[in-house]
């Protein structure tokens, strides 16, 4: 019974607080982003899993994230090219509880599916990705369409933050 009482109270923890965003970028440089006016969509791969709705709300924000910044999407005349990937990956991670009852320190294994959006800016010239980004986050299984909306937003809105970087 008290190991129950323990278990529940950690996977209540652990699901209560909103999901961390890890968010990483990297980018060639010696490509002169200060450039950069104009971008069209490239090829966009998602895993078999993730839905069609899921690719339009990270297309939109990403296309929301850009105009905010000061470009504008033209199809025939693109300084960069922008495409993102979708991906999930079963994990496990190990939370650290203490068992206040029994005086002891343990861990409890919680499964989770850590989902990832990589956005990717391609040079049309060369065809060569010149900065990529992406978040990593693993939302509550019973979150509702909007929670997973908000968070498809939030993590598109960390990747882009710092494009395009410091020329």
């Amino acid at each position: 019974m008290k190991k129950t009482i323990v278990l529940a109270s950690v996977a209540f923890i652990c699901t209560g607080c909103g999901p961390s965003i890890s968010v990483s970028t990297d980018w060639d440089r010696s490509f002169a982003f200060s450039d950069l006016g104009t971008y069209a969509w490239a090829l966009q791969v998602r895993a078999e899993d993730a839905s069609e709705t899921t690719a339009v709300r990270v297309q939109r924000g990403t296309d929301r994230v850009l105009q905010e910044k000061g470009f504008r999407r033209d199809e025939d005349d693109p300084s960069f090219l922008v495409a993102y990937k979708l991906g999930a990956e079963d994990r496990q991670r190990f939370v650290p509880y203490n068992q206040a009852l029994l005086g002891a320190r343990s861990t409890a294994k919680v499964d989770y599916t850590a989902n990832t959006i990589v956005i990717d800016v391609i040079d049309p010239e060369s065809n060569d990705v010149v900065w990529r980004g992406s978040g990593e986050t693993a939302p509550n299984s019973n979150a509702t369409v909007e929670e997973i909306s908000d968070l498809i937003r939030q993590v598109v809105e960390r990747i882009l933050r710092d494009f395009p970087p410091d020329a």
